[in-house]
């Protein structure tokens, strides 16, 4: 309950017990001449038609209190009419033959219109100042992904060195049976980078005899069946 809820409150019962004790005191009296009108303790006049206005301002004040608007409401215009019945009681002590609000009434009607008024205005004042702002130091667990928290390193990326794959620049790869890493087997014939093989025949090594021939005596033939060198 906020504090301007709080004075209609307390206020309200007040004047129900003010009510309640003016009219044990005067009973049915309607004197309205303060010097002749029963009193509360002793210093307050009162009648009947002025206690019912006592009772009729505690119930607006006790009904009031339950919400901050109706507790404003209540404060400023009770407020403003106890400042007008504390002036109009130099005018006319007997509000024209009806209630004393003479004497002592004026200062106490008074007070009361000061402090309804007074807490209107504290009130507005609090409504009127800036809430100031609320700083927070708790910490918050970050979402699941997001760039407030590092991020598990997917299965490839730049960010973590990634398996190389079976082929590619990355890593060293076997060399295939035949490229330019490694030297080519020789080739099964003679080439530039290797002496070939001579052929079976060639002017720089000396050739096989023919199987007949000049430089080279011939193999007798055999003899005929029927020749001299065998007997018959």
């Amino acid at each position: 309950m906020s504090m301007i809820q709080r004075v209609a409150q307390i206020l309200g019962w007040i004047f129900v017990a003010i009510a309640l004790w003016g009219f044990f005191v005067s009973g049915g009296s309607m004197e309205a001449d303060p010097a002749m009108a029963p009193k509360v303790m002793g210093l307050f006049a009162v009648n009947v038609l002025h206690n019912l206005v006592h009772l009729a301002f505690g119930v607006w004040g006790i009904v009031a209190a339950r919400s901050i608007a109706g507790a404003r409401g209540y404060a400023l215009w009770a407020g403003a009419i106890y400042l007008f019945l504390a002036v109009l009681g130099f005018v006319t002590p007997t509000t024209f033959g009806l209630i004393p609000i003479g004497g002592n009434d004026i200062w106490l009607h008074a007070l009361i219109a000061l402090v309804l008024l007074g807490a209107w205005a504290a009130s507005r004042s609090a409504t009127a100042a800036p809430a100031a702002p609320v700083t927070t130091t708790t910490t918050s667990t970050p979402p699941p992904s997001g760039t407030g928290r590092p991020t598990t390193t997917p299965p490839s990326g730049t960010d973590r060195p990634s398996t190389p794959p079976p082929s590619g620049t990355g890593r060293p790869t076997t060399p295939p049976p035949g490229g330019s890493d490694r030297p080519p087997a020789p080739p099964p014939t003679g080439g530039p980078d290797r002496p070939a093989t001579p052929p079976p025949s060639s002017p720089d090594r000396p050739a096989t005899p023919p199987p007949s021939g000049p430089d080279r005596p011939a193999t007798p033939p055999p003899p005929p069946s029927g020749g001299p060198d065998r007997g018959v």
